[in-house]
């Protein structure tokens, strides 16, 4: 419970400052509807019951008068529900509302993966940028945090940088993070902390991106 609180208090801050930060070019690009056309992420998830993996696909069919079509597929295990609904261009709100909030075993996975790219704000707020050989240190309560840039690779024909985030030294988030896509290429969470309360880890990959 003491999770789901957080995480809910970390999406009303995201897109409390969504928009400050994007026009400072801190955070990742929100979905281009007028450019997207099919996107799927592997999911592997694992519990105390074991791993268990799905996919997200997300599909846009441009309409008339500027308007797009979503289709979003969701499926891990023996959860399935899938969401159409009419968007306009910029109606990433819309977007967020109908991924978010229309399955809570969706909220479950789609929340830490924007929580722990929010860990990413200090930095980019004091002016960091994130390259390779970056890394940053905090201590705060007892516990130290650590963002590292160790490499970097391409990725859909996008320079992506693979990111680390240790506390007390230990392995919490690696990410492979592009500004281009609205989550990251790769992201895998350890952090008890982040993930939905039964999760041992969770690990999502962009496999599909098509544009028009």
């Amino acid at each position: 419970m003491k999770n789901k609180i957080i995480l809910l208090v970390i999406l009303i801050f995201v897109f409390s400052i969504y928009s400050i930060s994007y026009s400072q070019n801190m955070l990742n690009n929100t979905l281009n509807l007028d450019s997207l056309k099919h996107q799927k992420y592997l999911i592997r998830q694992e519990n105390e019951k074991g791993i268990t993996e799905g996919a997200l696909t997300v599909d846009v069919t441009p309409q008339d008068q500027g308007k797009y079509q979503v289709n979003i597929d969701f499926l891990l295990g023996n959860n399935h529900f899938t969401n159409s609904f009419i968007a306009s261009k910029d109606d990433n709100q819309n977007l967020f509302n109908n991924l978010f909030f229309s399955n809570p075993i969706a909220m479950a996975i789609i929340m830490p993966v924007f929580a722990v790219q929010f860990m990413l704000l200090p930095v980019t707020l004091m002016g960091g940028e994130l390259k390779e050989g970056f890394i940053w240190n905090s201590k705060e309560d007892n516990e130290e945090l650590t963002i590292q840039v160790p490499s970097s690779e391409e990725r859909f024909g996008f320079k992506a940088y693979w990111v680390e985030i240790l506390k007390d030294k230990q392995m919490a988030v690696r990410m492979l993070y592009s500004k281009e896509a609205p989550l990251p290429f790769v992201v895998e969470i350890m952090d008890s902390d982040t993930l939905e309360e039964g999760q041992k880890s969770l690990y999502l990959e962009l496999q599909e991106w098509e544009t028009n």
